[in-house]
């Protein structure tokens, strides 16, 4: 959503949690320990929240109602839009976050800064404002994007002629052209 979220301080990815009366059974629990210390309902206050919200899936993606035993929760509250607003899974986080000036105005300047391939400046304004100002479809926000003063007057910043003769990258996980040629087996 476009907010401002500080580095953790040093030592934060080593705390402990503290110690606890009953024993933790959820990994929502755990965060909420861990994150409820000290400083860190600075941040997690906005960042704790959104992530509830997909605790109906484990680690790969896998829907689940339970964890341990236990019934997942996946409602939450956050401030969206400067408001306080509720929601009870994902799907409700997502119809929210649609409707939301806020995230739309976020969505807009990523898209932006992609387009023009910098941050957001002083002159890129008029243009966010336009096109956060109502919800558009993706489509239409590159479209107009590409027809932006920003977006025509960018000079390239690749050496085109230096990449079309450059060999091809091969992908990272996967066997080189050599290595397949050579008989090398999958």
């Amino acid at each position: 959503l476009c907010r401002l979220i500080p580095d953790p301080p040093p030592g934060a990815a080593t705390t402990p949690l503290p110690e606890v009366s009953e024993p933790i059974e959820t990994t929502r629990e755990e965060i909420s320990i861990l994150t409820g210390q000290s400083y860190c309902p600075t941040c997690h206050s906005s960042i704790n929240p959104p992530g509830f919200a997909f605790e109906g899936f484990d680690a790969v993606g896998q829907a689940r109602t339970e964890e341990n035993g236990v019934a997942i929760d996946t409602a939450a509250e956050m401030l969206l839009d400067g408001q306080r607003v509720s929601f009870g899974g994902p799907g409700e986080l997502v119809q929210l976050l649609a409707g939301s000036q806020e995230a739309h105005a976020c969505y807009t300047s990523r898209w932006i800064e992609f387009a023009l391939g910098r941050p957001l400046a002083q002159e890129d304004v008029a243009t966010w404002q336009g096109l956060s100002a109502r919800s558009l479809p993706i489509a239409d926000i590159v479209v107009q994007l590409v027809r932006s003063p920003q977006f025509s007057s960018l000079s390239p910043s690749v050496d085109l002629e230096r990449v079309a003769e450059a060999p091809p990258t091969p992908m990272i996980g996967y066997p080189s052209d050599e290595a397949a040629s050579e008989g090398a087996q999958p």
